[in-house]
Parts: C-alpha cells; sequence; structure tokens
C-alpha cells in the first residue's frame, strides 16, 4: 500500500517458487497490465515469465500461466491489457497473453549496422505504444552493453522507421558507446545515457540534442542505462527530467 507503506499480500513462497522472481528487465516499467488485471514475473535470470491473475475483495494474485523462454526485454503494452512488447534481438514483437500468437512489430535489422551487439530491450512510449526505438553497436567502438553507437526509432502508425541517430558524429564522442537509452511518455523524447555520463536528450522528430552533462555520478546498474531517468514522468508540455535516485526534477 503506498499510502500506509504496509505489505498488503505476499504471493511468492519458496515452495510455490524455488527460483528467484524478479520484476520487469527495466527499473521502471511495470509488472502490472493496463488494467490492473494481470501480472508478468520474470522467473530468475531466465528468459521465462509468470503470469498472474489480480482481483480485489478480498485482494488475491494467483500464478495462471507460464511462459518458457518468452524472449527479452519483456514489458506490457500500455492500452492492450493483453499484450507483451517483446525484444529479440534487433526485432520487436508484440505477444498476445490469451492467444500465444506473436505479432512483429519491426525488425531493425536493416536500419542498425553491422553485427555488434544489439540492446537486449527495445524501448516504446507509454501513453499509446506508437513509438519504438532500439539501439546497436555497429562495432566500430567495440562489441560490449556499453559500445552502441547507433539509435532508430519507428512509428508503428505510419510502418516505418521515422530517425537514425550516429551518436559520435551527433555528440562527438568517440572514445565510449551508449550504455541506453529511454523514452519519456509520448515518445517524442529520448534520453542517450553514456556510461559515467554525460546524458543527453533527443527531440527525434526535430533533430535536437542537447547535452544535459553529468546528471548524476551514480551511474552503474539501472543508472548506468539510463533507467533510473525518466522524462516527463507525469506528462504535461514541459519537458522535465527526474532521477529516482535524487530528490525534485
Amino acid at each position: 500500500d503506498p499510502i500506509f507503506g504496509t505489505l498488503l499480500l505476499r504471493v511468492t513462497d519458496p515452495a510455490s517458487f524455488p527460483k528467484v522472481v524478479r520484476m520487469s528487465d527495466r527499473a521502471n516499467l511495470s509488472a502490472i497490465n493496463a488494467d490492473g488485471t494481470l501480472a508478468v514475473l520474470k522467473e530468475g535470470s531466465s528468459q521465462n515469465m509468470i503470469l498472474f491473475q489480480l482481483a480485489e475483495n478480498p485482494l488475491s494474485m494467483v500464478k495462471v500461466d507460464y511462459f518458457p523462454n518468452l524472449g527479452s526485454g519483456r514489458y506490457w503494452h500500455p492500452i492492450d491489457p493483453h499484450a507483451l512488447i517483446v525484444t529479440r534481438g534487433r526485432g520487436v514483437t508484440e505477444f498476445d497473453v490469451n492467444t500465444k500468437q506473436n505479432t512483429v512489430i519491426v525488425d531493425f535489422t536493416p536500419v542498425l549496422p553491422g553485427t555488434g551487439y544489439a540492446a537486449l530491450t527495445s524501448q516504446s512510449d507509454r501513453q499509446q505504444g506508437r513509438y519504438f526505438a532500439q539501439c546497436a553497436a555497429s562495432g566500430a567502438l567495440g562489441t560490449g552493453q556499453d559500445d552502441y553507437d547507433y539509435v532508430t526509432v519507428f512509428d508503428r502508425t505510419l510502418g516505418q522507421i521515422v530517425a537514425n541517430l550516429h551518436t559520435p558524429t551527433a555528440t562527438g564522442i568517440t572514445t565510449k558507446g551508449l550504455h541506453g537509452i529511454q523514452f519519456d511518455n509520448s515518445g517524442h523524447y529520448l534520453t542517450l545515457a553514456f556510461p559515467g555520463g554525460p546524458i543527453y536528450v533527443w527531440e527525434w522528430a526535430t533533430g535536437r540534442l542537447d547535452n544535459y552533462g553529468y546528471v548524476t555520478t551514480e551511474f552503474g546498474g539501472h543508472q548506468a542505462i539510463g533507467d533510473g531517468i525518466v522524462l516527463n514522468p507525469v506528462g504535461g508540455d514541459g519537458l522535465r527530467m527526474r532521477y529516482f535516485a535524487l530528490p525534485g526534477d
């Protein structure tokens, strides 16, 4: 309960869940779907997901399904309560938890050059599920998680790639690659997080790119890939950045 800070319901125990149960891959994404009726938890460090049915009066959370090897980067669609967005390599699919069918949203392979490491998670706006982005390494800076040098944005409504960014050219940073990206809720802005800083904000439709410097020195884990930083957390017209580990914006 967020008001009283008390535990209302415990849904896992060692007998039912012999493996470690985790939340979603990304720190800022909810395990609960759009209408509050379903939740997914990750089984250990695997790509297996457990589906729960939620109910109230009395409050309950019951295991109803299990999806082995579903894929990486799983998160709920912001509107469709039965759709999970799943990343598979450089492709993004939509998985229907009722029919267990996958629908391809976009394959970024043709527009993300090279054979280097691809981001395990795509990103989507959290209002419509219209815009999707992914970063990948061309191999020019390396092939590790911190070596992404290309970012691409896909518009699902238009069915086409709408923006591309080569970060060494755009930022002048050639000694290290991106560690991760993060959409704001509207999908109009992307944060580009370099390990150890800086943080850039990219308005992809106009090409505007602003350097916000070293927003925090706590780069590591989720902060390193930009998960601790969210743009426009409650909407609005102004551009606001919030880092969860620090007070204020």
